[in-house]
């Protein structure tokens, strides 16, 4: 999947919504009670013209709603994409914070290989 970005998004924060409605942090700014840091550096985010991510090994750190008395992230980087269904791509400046502005695409992601050409694709009956 490969992830088109504006020209300026420097400060801004990249994560997945998965069909749970779980938040995975991709790039952050960590703040004064993160343990642990994001999988893209918010520097080297800030640089970056696209995002590449590998749906088979995209990993992100679960979020919550941010509030300054919680760690933005909950738990080491997992696995993003485990189950067929619809995902939401979120860039902004502050994701999880109430009122958040964000730019958002909807991507589907079905999880099964792709097929070769002329096989039939078990997603379709």
């Amino acid at each position: 999947m490969t992830v088109d970005l504006p020209a300026e998004h420097d400060g801004y924060d990249f994560a997945i919504l998965c069909h749970a409605l779980e938040q995975y942090l991709i790039s952050f700014k960590p703040g004064p009670l993160d343990r642990i840091g994001p999988v893209i550096a918010p520097g080297v985010f800030a640089k970056m013209r696209q995002v590449k991510l590998s749906t088979a090994e995209a990993r992100g750190s679960l979020s919550a709603p941010w509030r300054p008395d919680r760690p933005r992230a909950l738990k080491p980087p997992e696995k993003i994409f485990t189950e067929s269904g619809s995902y939401e791509v979120l860039l902004g400046p502050a994701l999880g914070a109430e009122d958040a502005d964000f730019d958002a695409c909807w991507v589907d992601y079905f999880d099964f290989p792709r097929p070769k050409d002329g096989a039939s694709n078990p997603g379709i009956r």
